[in-house]
């Protein structure tokens, strides 16, 4: 699915549950903010998401309080889960954690209704069927995640959600992700001044696996370690990181690294740019 195309889906979506009211799933989706992730990105978020363990970060990384995000991904194995016998891929992931009575953050993971055995083949189920439900809090004692299906729901891991906080974690590492706003095609732009009409402006975040690669030094002295080295003072903002520690460093841990300086002591210092997110 193009980016371009992700607020329809969404608002298909959301239309549909004006039509079967749903008090949880409608404020979830309506007007939510879009994020779009591409296939790379699902799976090296995917390997990630096994070593994740704190399920209470569910609550700490979400980038708003509510969003859609599409994976543009088709592979089950890879992401998704089994509705008798059928392996179907996640395709969508919504959250919201601004309507629940009691605080706890509300997780959605929805499959292409034709992707998967239709639950209830007499009613209209909308472009989108909600098969994997949950609930998360602070404490891992509150969590609850359900598979539903046919009016049905059955207990599951909460680590099958994990992907969607793996993905959140991600997109804070400018190392490994690129954020970027959604751009229309020049097919789109041709055809937009072709017709007149003016091309619509979308808010889509479009996750990808980061393409920077790292500046080597020019000049390197002999019997020193290749690299990049500065020639000027700079700061670094203060972030989140995965510190390793345990027996052979096996476990992770969430620590905050506060912000530092980094470069030669008498060197000239650089004025930090700033960069400024909007999330509308």
């Amino acid at each position: 699915m193009h980016p371009r195309q992700l607020p329809k889906l969404r608002d298909e979506v959301s239309a549909h549950y004006e039509q079967y009211p749903s008090k949880t799933i409608s404020p979830m989706v309506n007007g939510a903010p879009l994020y779009w992730a591409s296939d790379a990105q699902v799976k090296q978020t995917c390997r990630m998401s096994d070593e994740l363990d704190d399920h209470s970060g569910m609550l700490d990384y979400a980038p708003t309080p509510q969003g859609f995000l599409w994976l543009d991904h088709t592979e089950a194995a890879t992401l998704g889960a089994a509705i008798r016998g059928h392996n179907v891929p996640f395709r969508v992931f919504s959250w919201d954690r601004t309507n629940d009575a009691e605080g706890k953050l509300s997780i959605i993971a929805w499959c292409l209704t034709k992707d998967g055995p239709l639950p209830r083949p007499q009613k209209d189920v909308g472009p989108l069927f909600p098969f994997v439900w949950g609930r998360f809090g602070q404490e891992s004692t509150d969590h609850d995640v359900r598979v539903i299906y046919a009016g049905r729901s059955v207990r599951a891991d909460p680590t099958l959600l994990h992907p969607l906080m793996a993905m959140w974690y991600r997109m804070t590492l400018p190392r490994f992700v690129t954020t970027s706003v959604s751009r229309p095609t020049t097919a789109q732009e041709k055809r937009a001044r072709n017709t007149g009409r003016p091309l619509q402006e979308l808010d889509v975040t479009l996750v990808d696996v980061t393409t920077r690669a790292r500046k080597s030094s020019a000049t390197v002295e002999l019997g020193a370690t290749a690299g990049r080295t500065l020639d000027y003072r700079q700061e670094v903002s203060g972030f989140w990181r995965m510190q390793h520690y345990g027996p052979e460093n096996a476990l992770r841990k969430k620590i905050w690294v506060d912000s530092y300086e980094r470069g030669p002591e008498d060197a000239p210092k650089r004025r930090k740019k700033t960069t400024v997110k909007v999330f509308k």
